[in-house]
């Protein structure tokens, strides 16, 4: 069955590739982790080692063109790569994409001066700082970004939309997005950990979900605005100065984010449209069915 994308939908669910992609995509990095964590797999630095480490790094995307491949050709390929940007792109939600984060991390830093009395000045770090590090951590996210999100928004996403509305989809998307990253606590001891719990992250990465649904949808399922908000989030703390206990007050700062966004935008599709516009969409995918 064909599932080219009609705006931020795709014209069907396709639940076996969907299945397939929701199951192997956690698996691979929980396994993996076990592995390493009860040395049944060696944690060594070797080239080896990295090569294995950069494949997976790079399993949401590969799998959702493999998949796409499979289930739609070259069309279907091509369709996923022109997901990332057009002309015509808005410079409006370009502008909302890179400010999503630093308003979050400005509630943070309300937060965490009125919880803890931690100082609100000085917003951002020091010049020297900021040109010494921002730049490359950015360009860095931006990179990264290609990682995960031609797979769980570019590919996921919009399948998942074409059988539930854009705040259940969402949230499905969180929930295995923030999957993957279980691994991250179960690495052997003495290797890098996280220092909050696995818990109080996928509530963040399940929130942020939410946000950058609700830039796919309203930029017609493009992606540069998503990968432009995600890269903020994980570049961000090399511009701003942020509080010590910044990952305290993250989630009550997403969670004002997000439910204005819903409550204005509807959970149907978080896209404020006139009546017309709706009946008009409706009238189109069902055409492309």
């Amino acid at each position: 069955m064909n599932a080219q994308p009609v705006g931020y939908k795709a014209k069907n669910l396709q639940p076996k590739y969907v299945l397939i992609y929701l199951l192997i995509n956690p698996m691979l990095w929980i396994v993996l982790a076990m592995l390493f964590s009860f040395r049944i797999l060696p944690w060594e630095e070797s080239p080896g080692f990295f090569a294995v480490l950069s494949i997976l790094n790079f399993g949401a995307t590969i799998m959702a063109f493999v998949l796409t491949a499979i289930s739609n050709g070259k069309q279907g390929v091509k369709d996923l790569w022109g997901r990332l940007w057009t002309r015509h792109l808005s410079l409006r939600w370009l502008l909302i994409a890179l400010l999503i984060w630093p308003v979050v991390f400005l509630i943070v830093k309300l937060f965490a001066a009125v919880m803890d009395g931690t100082p609100f000045y000085p917003f951002f770090r020091p010049f020297d700082e900021m040109v010494a590090f921002f730049p490359g951590a950015f360009l860095l996210a931006i990179f990264n970004g290609f990682r995960e999100d031609f797979g769980w928004f570019g590919y996921l996403l919009p399948r998942l939309q074409a059988k539930w509305n854009a705040l259940a989809s969402s949230l499905v998307v969180g929930v295995f997005w923030g999957l993957i990253h279980l691994g991250n606590w179960l690495l052997p001891p003495g290797n890098p950990l996280r220092t909050d719990t696995f818990w109080a992250f996928a509530l963040q990465i399940i929130l942020a979900s939410i946000l950058y649904a609700w830039l796919f949808n309203n930029t017609g399922g493009k992606l540069l605005p998503v990968m432009l908000a995600h890269a903020l989030s994980n570049s961000a703390g090399a511009l701003i100065a942020l509080p010590d206990s910044y990952l305290l007050y993250q989630y009550w700062a997403l969670l004002v984010m997000v439910i204005p966004v819903v409550v204005i935008f509807g959970l149907k599709n978080l896209v404020r449209q006139r009546p017309e516009d709706v009946v008009e969409q409706e009238k189109v995918h069902a055409m492309s069915d």
